[in-house]
C-alpha cells in the first residue's frame, strides 16, 4: 500500500530504497534526486523529478529489468548534451517530440534493428508541416521548402514538347532525393507527366513532358515535390 513521505524535501536514497522495498511503493510530494540506482515494483511521483547516471541503462522499464526492456534511456555517451523533449497537448492536438541540444542546429534519427524497418501505421499519413506553395514566371519559381506546390505559367506546350521549371529552394542538396508528381490546374488540354527532377545545390529542375500525340496545354499544370535529405 502506498503512502505519503512526509520527510525533507529531498529524501535521502538509502531511506527511500527502504521504504520502496517495506512498502510496495511510495508516494511522495516532494522532489526526489536519483544519483544512483532505484529497483520497486511501483512508484507513484508528484512534481518534477530528476536522475542523474551516465550509463547506458540510465532509466529501464520492462518486464525483466535491463533485459530487452520495453523503454531504455542510455546516458553513457562522453559529454552527451543531447536528447528528447516530449511534449504533451489538450486532446486532438498532438504530441510533439523534439531534439534537446546545447548546439543550435540537432537532427533526429530513429532506427530498426538490424534489417528491421521504420514503419508508418496503415492508418497513419505522413505530413510534412514545412511546406508551401508558388506560382512560376517564365519557368521558374522560389520555393525554399522541403516540400511545396508550384503552379505554373499559362502554358501552350505542343503534343510531345516539353515544359522545364527551375525551383529555386535552398533547401535543397545536389545528393538530395527529390520526388515531382505533375497535375493539372487550369490545363485541359494534352496529358502532363514528370520526366525527370535533377536537384542541384539550392535548387532542382523539373521537366513535365505533354505526352499526348496532338493535343496542346491550354493552361496551369501543379507540379508538386518533396525533399528527402541525404545522410
Amino acid at each position: 500500500m502506498a503512502r505519503t513521505a512526509q520527510n525533507s524535501s529531498h529524501l535521502a536514497i538509502e531511506e527511500y530504497i527502504n521504504q520502496v522495498e517495506q512498502q510496495g511503493g511510495i508516494l511522495t510530494n516532494y522532489p526526489v534526486v536519483i544519483n544512483n540506482s532505484l529497483t520497486a515494483d511501483s512508484v507513484n511521483y508528484s512534481g518534477g523529478q530528476t536522475i542523474t547516471d551516465a550509463s547506458a541503462n540510465a532509466l529501464s522499464v520492462g518486464a525483466n529489468g535491463t533485459t530487452n526492456p520495453v523503454f531504455n534511456v542510455d546516458s553513457s555517451t562522453t559529454s552527451v548534451a543531447t536528447g528528447v523533449d516530449i511534449v504533451g497537448a489538450a486532446a486532438g492536438s498532438g504530441v510533439a517530440v523534439k531534439a534537446i541540444s546545447s548546439g543550435t542546429n540537432e537532427s533526429i534519427s530513429i532506427a530498426g534493428k538490424g534489417t528491421g524497418e521504420v514503419q508508418i501505421a496503415s492508418n497513419s499519413a505522413l505530413a510534412i508541416l514545412d511546406n508551401g506553395t508558388a506560382t512560376a514566371t517564365s519557368g521558374a519559381a522560389t520555393l525554399s521548402k522541403a516540400a511545396g506546390v508550384v503552379t505554373s505559367e499559362s502554358l501552350t506546350t505542343a503534343a510531345l514538347g516539353y515544359y522545364t521549371l527551375t525551383i529555386t529552394n535552398t533547401v535543397v542538396a545536389a545528393t538530395d532525393l527529390v520526388f515531382a508528381s505533375v497535375s493539372n490546374g487550369t490545363n485541359t488540354g494534352g496529358t502532363p507527366a514528370v520526366t525527370t527532377v535533377t536537384p542541384a545545390s539550392g535548387s532542382v529542375v523539373v521537366v513535365v513532358e505533354n505526352t499526348a500525340s496532338a493535343t496542346a496545354f491550354n493552361g496551369t499544370i501543379k507540379v508538386a515535390f518533396w525533399v528527402v535529405k541525404a545522410s
